[in-house]
């Protein structure tokens, strides 16, 4: 008689495949053969973090774990470092000592990121991996380093998160080392990226489908428009706009364009007064993109200082890309209440919504994206610089007013918890069930990446 104890190994990962987190971990204690199933995908990516490095050394850090067990060593394809241990300033010897160990033993290392400035003693073992397919580190390196940093020639992904100048000096020749494989380039806080350097490296790159330069300060917005006439396969665009430099003119178009991210640093005051307005380059970029014929399905728009937003401009996205649009994501904005509405009525595929909902307005605010019949996940962004304000989800009478009036609603993230409901054929006619987790913050991505 078949058994879910006795199924075939395969058909466990299989099922496996679907669970993560503390799901994983609970299956694992069920028995052996769901232990052997299991192994695989808790071991696939191995993350270190704050929370980890706070409980040090009551808990083992997991690269110590594949060294004792060096056969969990094949399972792993991901090694994920946000913070390292320090002693009086200098990393612990015994977690460096282990992490070396443990890259070393991952013959099938995939991704590798490190965001604490340790990557110097890391090059070695790195250099054991040169498939490696995905890279994104904080790179402070000498010239010598950075050459050897270089011989990684056949990385898809490339992330770098600010970085020294003889990694900047060397991005061109780099690149065309990279030409047949790279696909995705991100280069984020790198104070010592130019234009030149930019338009250099970018001809060697013709099969990007993602580019993003954010809070790079000395690389225009128009140089970065105008560089992609050498990516035209583009499918992801993010970049930041300093100041109201017009566009270059006769810009090659991106038909393949799917998500776009605007960073936008704007004086928040005119003439004593707040913007009720929106950047004139964001009205450029939508009737651009409007010509192109591409279809964006997400858009992500960000501002320095909170700021109202002009309705028409979002008539404007809406009459360009209401039809395909399913993430919209409004950071630091004061969006009309009229804006809220047309968007929940008009994108007829919109599934994730991210704006800043004030917390006396809960009730209106679900009463306006009740006339939205997709919309699966809201995010309320918060209010950067407003430290002592009450969330508007603090309590579960908001998230179940916001739950119950928007019928299509499953996820609603705050900026400490994410709330999830289950929405069976019948769920009108029982008790609704919210289920609140903490929001884990272990491997956070870049904002402006598509969701």
């Amino acid at each position: 008689m078949v058994s879910a104890d006795n199924l075939n190994l395969d058909c466990l990962e299989l099922i496996f495949a679907y669970l993560t987190g503390n799901d994983l971990a609970s299956v694992s204690l069920v028995s052996g053969s769901f232990l052997a199933g299991v192994v695989p995908f808790l071991y696939r990516t191995l993350v270190y973090h704050l929370g980890n490095a706070k409980r040090r050394p009551l808990i083992m850090t997991p690269f110590e774990t594949v060294v004792q067990h060096r056969s969990l060593a094949v399972h792993v394809r991901s090694i994920d470092i946000r913070t390292a241990p320090l002693v009086k300033g200098v990393p612990h010897a015994k977690f460096m000592g282990n992490l070396i160990a443990c890259m070393r033993l991952c013959v099938n290392l995939e991704n590798f990121t490190c965001m604490p400035t340790i990557l110097p003693a890391l090059l070695n073992p790195l250099q054991d991996h040169p498939n490696l397919q995905g890279l994104r580190v904080s790179a402070v390196l000498t010239a010598h380093q950075t050459r050897r940093l270089a011989t990684m020639s056949k990385l898809k992904s490339l992330s770098l998160d600010s970085c020294s100048w003889n990694v900047v000096d060397i991005l061109p020749s780099w690149a065309s080392t990279m030409t047949m494989s790279l696909t995705s380039l991100i280069f984020h806080t790198i104070q010592e990226l130019n234009d030149c350097i930019l338009e250099t490296m970018l001809p060697h790159l013709p099969n990007l489908t993602s580019l993003s330069v954010v809070g790079c300060s000395k690389v225009e917005h128009g140089t970065i428009l105008h560089a992609t006439r050498h990516t035209p396969k583009l499918r992801n665009l993010a970049f930041t706009v300093w100041d109201a430099t017009p566009l270059p003119p006769n810009m090659n178009a991106l038909p393949y364009l799917r998500h776009i991210a605007i960073d936008t640093h704007i004086a928040p005051v005119l003439n004593g007064n707040a913007h009720a307005t929106s950047h004139p380059l964001w009205h450029t970029i939508i009737a651009l993109t409007k010509s192109w014929g591409c279809s964006l399905t997400s858009i992500t728009l960000r501002l320095s200082e909170k700021t109202p937003i002009s309705p028409l401009f979002i008539e404007e996205l809406l009459e360009a890309h209401s039809s395909t649009l399913a993430h919209i994501a409004m950071i630091n904005f004061d969006i009309p209440w009229e804006s809220v509405k047309v968007i929940a009525t008009k994108c007829e595929r919109l599934e994730r919504l991210a704006f800043h909902i004030p917390h006396k307005d809960v009730q209106f605010y679900s009463n306006l994206l009740r006339h939205s019949k997709t919309l699966k996940q809201l995010t309320d962004v918060g209010e950067s610089h407003a430290l002592h304000a009450t969330p508007a989800f603090s309590n579960r009478t908001n998230v179940k007013t916001m739950m119950l009036n928007v019928p299509s609603l499953q996820k609603l993230v705050t900026v400490d918890r994410i709330w999830t409901c289950d929405k069976s054929s019948d769920w009108q006619s029982r008790s609704l069930k919210l289920k609140p987790e903490k929001r884990k913050n272990a491997t956070p991505e870049h904002w402006f990446l598509p969701r």
